[in-house]
């Protein structure tokens, strides 16, 4: 008989029951999948692999995940939105602090299961069969960001170089964190050491942001 699942207020709702099973089958696949590429190589692995790792069938894999890579990358479109709305959230703050603010939220998210994010981060650095991907993705983040910075900044991003040159650095900063955190055994507050980068990066930005551009071109309503 199954466990049945309960709050504070009583038994949860169907729907909602069945969400939390979905998430905690979602993130044992998840967990399984990087620990297999972790110790064998990311090309090493299969899907039938990991089905058998967690012990179920292909087919239930592919409810949950529509290949093996975007079982490594995680969410990217879900990453976006959340970016997006951070940045959204903060119409009237400067485009660079609001940016580092979005991306140390970020940060903060992946230090809910800092053990996977880990795994992640090393599976990636030792994959250069997806390092491609990787970039790809990046650019994704970098193209659908910049058109806010530049509404933040009150320029039009076609016009002029800056609000790129934001995301791209910031991005950068953040990658740099990430990075120094695995180095130093991942055990440091992530957020924290991401912060500090932005930080670090920030003075420069903002000489940038503040410097007028002769391509400097204001939005039309």
């Amino acid at each position: 008989m199954d466990e049945i699942e309960t709050t504070e207020g009583g038994p949860l709702p169907g729907n909602e029951l069945r969400e939390r099973r979905r998430l905690r089958m979602a993130a044992r696949i998840e967990r399984t999948a990087l620990e297999l590429f972790a110790e064998r190589g990311f090309a090493a692995v299969t899907v039938n692999d990991i089905a058998a790792a967690v012990d179920i069938s292909r087919r239930t894999f592919f409810r949950y995940f529509a290949s093996k890579e975007s079982v490594l990358f995680g969410d990217p479109e879900r990453e976006e939105n959340r970016l997006v709305a951070e940045l959204e959230r903060r119409p009237e703050q400067d485009a660079v602090e609001a940016l580092h603010a979005a991306l140390v939220e970020m940060a903060r998210e992946q230090e809910a299961d800092p053990s996977v994010t880990a795994l992640r981060l090393r599976v990636l650095d030792s994959a250069p069969e997806i390092t491609s991907a990787a970039f790809a993705q990046r650019i994704t983040f970098q193209r659908r960001l910049t058109p806010l910075v530049a509404q933040l900044m009150g320029v039009d991003e076609t016009r002029d170089m800056r609000p790129d040159l934001v995301v791209s650095v910031s991005m950068s900063a953040m990658y740099v964190g990430l990075t120094r955190w695995l180095v130093n055994g991942a055990r440091e507050p992530l957020h924290e050491l991401v912060s500090s980068a932005l930080e670090q990066a920030a003075a420069g930005l903002t000489a940038t942001v503040a410097r007028r551009s002769p391509t400097r071109a204001v939005r039309s309503s």
